[in-house]
C-alpha cells in the first residue's frame, strides 16, 4: 500500500488487523519518529510516507511483497 506513497486509515486498520484505538496509539508513534506523515483529506485521514520509499524493505521487512522489495532497493 505505501508503495503509491499513502494509505488511508481504513486500509491501515484492515491491513493490521487492529483496533482505532491501537491502531492510532502506533500511528501516533510512527509520526513521532518521523516515519510517517498523518493528513485529513475530506472526511478521510491518510497516512503518508515520511522518508525515502526505496529503504521501506530495510526499515519494514515482509510489508511489501517479494519482487516490489527488490525493485525498491535499486535507487534510481
Amino acid at each position: 500500500m505505501f508503495s503509491k506513497g499513502k494509505i488511508s486509515k481504513s486500509d491501515a486498520m484492515r491491513i493490521t488487523n487492529k483496533s482505532d484505538k491501537t491502531l492510532k496509539r502506533i500511528t501516533d508513534t510512527l509520526v513521532e519518529l518521523e516515519l510517517i506523515t498523518k493528513k485529513k483529506e475530506g472526511v478521510s485521514t491518510f497516512y503518508y510516507v515520511h522518508y525515502p520509499i526505496q529503504f521501506s524493505p530495510s526499515i519494514f521487512p515482509g510489508l511489501y511483497p517479494a519482487d516490489k522489495e527488490v525493485d525498491m532497493m535499486h535507487f534510481s
